[in-house]
């Protein structure tokens, strides 16, 4: 049997996802990106801050339709992943596009880290 392999599209880059990351950068937050924290699953996480928080930024939020994240069954979806990252001991964060943004998802993160004893630090590459 033959395996065939689709070139996908990638998708463009998400103007939430950018800004939070460039928020995070000037704050020395070191971070991963598209992090699949729960194995045999596809589920990926916009950004993993070591030792245990995951972020998602969801986008479209407020279209119209059925966008995957506000969709009954992406609510259910995100609900799941969410649910199965906290059973792994991961604290979760969500975010929406307008909340990056504002400013108010650097001071979500920033709190969570302190709040947890960890402090933003510069990566060093």
């Amino acid at each position: 049997m033959t395996t065939v392999v689709k070139n996908r599209i990638p998708e463009p880059l998400s103007i939430g996802e950018e800004t939070l990351a460039w928020h995070m950068s000037l704050e020395g937050i070191v971070y991963r990106r598209e992090v699949c924290l729960i194995p045999d699953r596809k589920w990926c996480w916009d950004f993993v801050i070591e030792p245990d928080l995951a972020i998602e930024v969801q986008g479209g939020t407020w279209s119209r339709g059925k966008n995957g994240h506000s969709s009954g069954s992406g609510i259910r979806r995100d609900a799941k992943k969410a649910n199965a990252a906290t059973v792994a001991g991961y604290r979760t964060l969500f975010f929406t596009t307008d909340m990056v943004k504002s400013g108010e998802a650097r001071a979500i993160i920033l709190s969570a880290l302190e709040r947890n004893g960890t402090r933003p630090r510069v990566d060093q590459r």
